[in-house]
C-alpha cells in the first residue's frame, strides 16, 4: 500500500469503529457453491473480518498478523480456484474480490489488482446488481484511488433509487465523499441514512460536522470580491467558469475574455466578449452580460427584467428551448447603432432558481490527490478548504447578448452556445 493510501486508510481505521464498509453480510450465502472449500473459506474469513475491514498501522488483536495474512491468503487461492470452476456464479465472484479487498488491507500488494479483476468480472456478469460497483468503489476509495472510487459509487446512485440501496452503501459513499473532498454530497449521504434509520455514529457526525464548516453561506449584504466567489475548470479549448455563491457554471472558448465585477449590494455580474467576429469595418465582440441576485421581498421575475430592459422597447418573445424555471425572453433591435456594421440587436433570457436541498451538488467533483514524492517516504497532507456554498431562496438569473447585425448570426451561435453550456443549480 503507498504511503498517501496508508495515510488515508489510517483515517477509515480511526474513524470506524462500527464498519460500515461493504462486507459479507452482503454476499449472498446460500447462493455460494455449496461445496466444502467454499463454505470452509466464507467461514474462515468471517471469524477474522472485525481484524481486516480497515488497513492500520497497529495491529491490536490477539491473532498475529502474520497469521491472518497467511489465512486470508489461503481462503484467496482456495477461492479463486473455486471462482474458475463457477465462472457464472456472481456470489463467488464477489465473495472472491471481498477477500482479496480484505487481503489488500494487510498489505498484501497483490491482492489490490485481483479484487478490482473479480469485481468487475461480476458487474460484466450482473450489470443490474449494484453491489459489484459498490464493492469495488470503496475497494479504490479505501486505497486512495478517491477519484475512481467516487466516481465508480455516483454510478451506482445514478442507476438505483437511493432508498432502494442499503444503509452500509450510503455509509460507505458518506465515507468516500468525504475523503474526496465533496462535501455536499457527504450531507446528502447522511441524509439518506438518517432517512433509512441508521443508528447513530460517531464517524457520521464527524463527517457532517466537518463537511457544513467547509460549506459557507455568502454575506451577500457586504462587498465580497470577486476572486472569492470564481473558480475556472479545464484547461484545454472550453475552460468551464463556476460561481458556487450564486449557484451557476457555463462554458466559454478560451479565446473570449471575461471582465468578473466584484459583489456590490448583493448582485454578481461578468461581462463577456465573444468573437471577435468579422465585420463589416473589422473585428466585433459580441457582448454577453450575465447577472444574478436574491429576489426581493416581493418581487417578481419580471420586475428583476424590467430593471434591465426598461430603457428600451424590449419585445417579449417565446423562451424557446429555455430549460429553467420561469423563463422569459425579450429582444430589440436599435437602429443604426453600429453604423456601417449595422443595426444593434440584444438578445435576453430571464430566469430563477430556488435553493436546492443540498447546495453545491451539481458542481463537486472527486479530488485528485498529490502522491508523496519526499526522499524520506512522508505522506503529502491535504487540507480541503472551505468554500462558498449558493445563498439561499430564490435567485434571479439574466444573460444577455448585445451585438451588431453584421456578425448576427455568428454572435447567436455563440449566444446559444454559451445558454446551452450554463448549469444553475
Amino acid at each position: 500500500m503507498t504511503t498517501w493510501g496508508k495515510l488515508i486508510a489510517l483515517v477509515i481505521a480511526l474513524l470506524t469503529a462500527t464498519p460500515a464498509f461493504a462486507s459479507l453480510a452482503d454476499i449472498q450465502k446460500a447462493k455460494l457453491p455449496q461445496t466444502s472449500v467454499v463454505q470452509q473459506a466464507y467461514n474462515d474469513v468471517l471469524a477474522i473480518e472485525p481484524m481486516v475491514v480497515g488497513w492500520s498501522n497497529h495491529w491490536d488483536y490477539p491473532t498475529p498478523k502474520n497469521e491472518v495474512v497467511a489465512r486470508l491468503q489461503a481462503d484467496l487461492s482456495a477461492l479463486q480456484t473455486a471462482a474458475l470452476a463457477a465462472p457464472d456464479n456472481e456470489e463467488i465472484l464477489l465473495l472472491t474480490g471481498l477477500v482479496a479487498h480484505y487481503a489488500y488491507n494487510v498489505d498484501v500488494e497483490a491482492a489490490y489488482d485481483v479484487a478490482v479483476d473479480f469485481y468487475e468480472k461480476a458487474a460484466k456478469l450482473a450489470p443490474d446488481d449494484y453491489r459489484p460497483g459498490w464493492f469495488l468503489g470503496i475497494h479504490q476509495c479505501e486505497a486512495s484511488e478517491t477519484e475512481q472510487g467516487m466516481n465508480g459509487l455516483l454510478s451506482v446512485e445514478q442507476k438505483i433509487p437511493w432508498q432502494s440501496l442499503p444503509i452500509n452503501f450510503w455509509g460507505d459513499y458518506m465515507f468516500c465523499a468525504h475523503v474526496s473532498d465533496m462535501p455536499a454530497h457527504a450531507l446528502r449521504a447522511a441524509a439518506h441514512m438518517q432517512s433509512l434509520n441508521a443508528p447513530p455514529s460517531a464517524i457520521s457526525e464527524a463527517i457532517v460536522s466537518t463537511a457544513r464548516n467547509l460549506l459557507q453561506r455568502p454575506d451577500l449584504s457586504s462587498p465580497i470580491p470577486a476572486n472569492k466567489i470564481w473558480e475556472s475548470s479545464g484547461s484545454g479549448t472550453n475552460p468551464t467558469f463556476t460561481n458556487l455563491a450564486f449557484g451557476f457554471a457555463f462554458s466559454i472558448p478560451a479565446s473570449w475574455q471575461l471582465t468578473f465585477s466584484d459583489v456590490k449590494k448583493g448582485t454578481c455580474t461578468v461581462q463577456i466578449e465573444a468573437g471577435p467576429e468579422h465585420g463589416r469595418k473589422g473585428d466585433i465582440y459580441p457582448n454577453i452580460l450575465i447577472v444574478s441576485r436574491q429576489a426581493k421581498s416581493g418581487e417578481t421575475l419580471n420586475d428583476f427584467a424590467n430593471q434591465f430592459l426598461h430603457t428600451d422597447p424590449y419585445k417579449p418573445v417565446t423562451a424557446e428551448g429555455c430549460p429553467f424555471k420561469g423563463c422569459l425572453a425579450f429582444e430589440d433591435v436599435s437602429a443604426g447603432m453600429y453604423g456601417a456594421d449595422g443595426d444593434g440587436y440584444a438578445f435576453v433570457w430571464v430566469f430563477e432558481a430556488e435553493a436546492p436541498e443540498f447546495p453545491g451538488i451539481l458542481f463537486e467533483k472527486p479530488a485528485v490527490f498529490p502522491k508523496s514524492n519526499s526522499a524520506n517516504g512522508q505522506p503529502t497532507i491535504y487540507r480541503p478548504l472551505p468554500r462558498f456554498v449558493r445563498a439561499g431562496g430564490t435567485l434571479y438569473y439574466l444573460v444577455m447578448l448585445d451585438t451588431a447585425g453584421s456578425v448576427l448570426t455568428q454572435a447567436k451561435q455563440d449566444y446559444e452556445a454559451l445558454l446551452k453550456s450554463l448549469q444553475v443549480e
